[in-house]
This record gives C-alpha cells, sequence and structure tokens, in this order.
C-alpha cells in the first residue's frame, strides 16, 4: 500500500519494515539472531526488534519464509533516515531483498509492556487519516493450544474486515511472542472492528478469563507514510 499523510514525522518516530526475499531466506532467517547486535549503539534507536512473520494476514502458527521484519524507534525522524542511508544492516538487507513496505508511525497511545519496557512516547495526534495498531504479546507456554485453537476465527474476521488496509503477524520467537501490525482507512474503520466483531469480542473476554499472556502492549499510532520499494 501507499500512503503519505499531511501530518510531519514530529518528536519520536517509529519506522516498521517488511522485507520480501526470494534467494536470500536462510540469511534473512539467520539475521534474527545476529541483527539485534549490530542495531545496538545505532544512533538515535531507542528500541528494536527483529522478527520473522505468519503466513497470512494476522497470526498464524505457519511462518512465512519470505518475510522478516524490523520494528525501530527513533529520537526523530532525521535519524531514521541516516540509518537508511548508511547503516551496514539496513544496506544489507535492502540488498538482499527484492523490496519491502515501509511505515513511518506516530505514536498516539502505548499501553503494557514489551520485553519489560514501554519504550514509546506519544506525540500530538492527528485527528484524521490512516491509524495503525501494534498488539503484542507474550504467551504463556501452558496456554499454547488454548490460544493458537482460537486463533482461526480471529484471522478470517480481520481479513474481510472493512475498512483495514493492512495486516501482517509478526514474532520473536514462534508461536510464543507474537504481535500483529494492521493499518485501518480511519480510526472508527478500527474501532468498529475491536469493539463490534464478535469473534474479536470472545477472543477479548477468553483472553482476561484464561489470562493466555505473561505480557502484552496495544499501541495506536498515526501512519505518516507507507511506501512499498521495489529493488
Amino acid at each position: 500500500m501507499e500512503y503519505q499523510s499531511n501530518k510531519r514525522a514530529t518528536g519520536q518516530v517509529t519506522s516498521v519494515y517488511f522485507f520480501k526475499f526470494d534467494q536470500s531466506k536462510f540469511w534473512a532467517l539467520s539475521m534474527m539472531g545476529i541483527a539485534p547486535k549490530t542495531l545496538q549503539n545505532t544512533k538515535g534507536l531507542v528500541f528494536s526488534k527483529v522478527m520473522g512473520s505468519g503466513s497470512g494476514d494476522g497470526f498464524s502458527w505457519w511462518p512465512d519464509w519470505s518475510t522478516y521484519s524490523l520494528f525501530l524507534i527513533w529520537e526523530n525522524d532525521s535519524n531514521r533516515i541516516e540509518f537508511e542511508n548508511s547503516h551496514p544492516t539496513f544496506c544489507s538487507y535492502s540488498q538482499k531483498s527484492v523490496g519491502y513496505q515501509r511505515f513511518i508511525l506516530s505514536c498516539r497511545e502505548a499501553h503494557g509492556l514489551w520485553s519489560g519496557s514501554q519504550p514509546f512516547v506519544p506525540n500530538e495526534k492527528n485527528e484524521s487519516g490512516a491509524v495503525t495498531v501494534l498488539t503484542r504479546a507474550s504467551i504463556r507456554t501452558s496456554q499454547l493450544w488454548d490460544f493458537w485453537r482460537r486463533v482461526p476465527g480471529v484471522n478470517e474476521s480481520i481479513q474481510l474486515a472493512k475498512g483495514k488496509l493492512f495486516s501482517k503477524g509478526v514474532g520473536e520467537i514462534p508461536l510464543i511472542e507474537q504481535a500483529t501490525i494492521s493499518v485501518w482507512e480511519s480510526e472508527d474503520a478500527m474501532k468498529s472492528f475491536a469493539y463490534q466483531q464478535k469473534a474479536h469480542q470472545k477472543v477479548i473476554k477468553r483472553t482476561r478469563q484464561r489470562k493466555w499472556y505473561s505480557e502484552e502492549m496495544f499501541v495506536r499510532f498515526d501512519l505518516v507514510e507507507a511506501t512499498y520499494i521495489v529493488l
């Protein structure tokens, strides 16, 4: 998808990349263990995650071996631009992939923890335009079966949701550390799915009842820019 907001990327900025691989899939898989170290001490980088992805649009127990994601939070957009222009890790991903989808995001609100921290700083929100949502969780090993057998209903509902522009499930550890990044044409469209879709509501209720998660986070962003780059 392609999108350009009227809002400028000021203050803290989050950039999310979905790199698509054809001939270098094993390299991309190995980078899940290597890239976190190469990203350390990057100028202006506040928080980083290197993740694989699931097949389909949402949570999936079966990996998408061709798509890998970098999720990066920056002090400001200048740091993000410098990273894309010159960092060896980003250059390697770009050179070995066939293209990537990039989202530039501005945090509206954040709740919960990711790896024990809450790294997001909310900016002034845009009253109109596309909205991006991150939902992520660490699933208790004792609850894996109960969780994953409920997933197909939610995945089907998000694929059919009105106003959804993009969604993809990602994760650091298969089956356990999971997240979904979704883009909606408006806040109303996102809320309609979140609060009115029956399958989604049932899963939220069961999450509380069964205590599926040992850690969870919800973040809402303004979408500043979405671009697909073909390499």
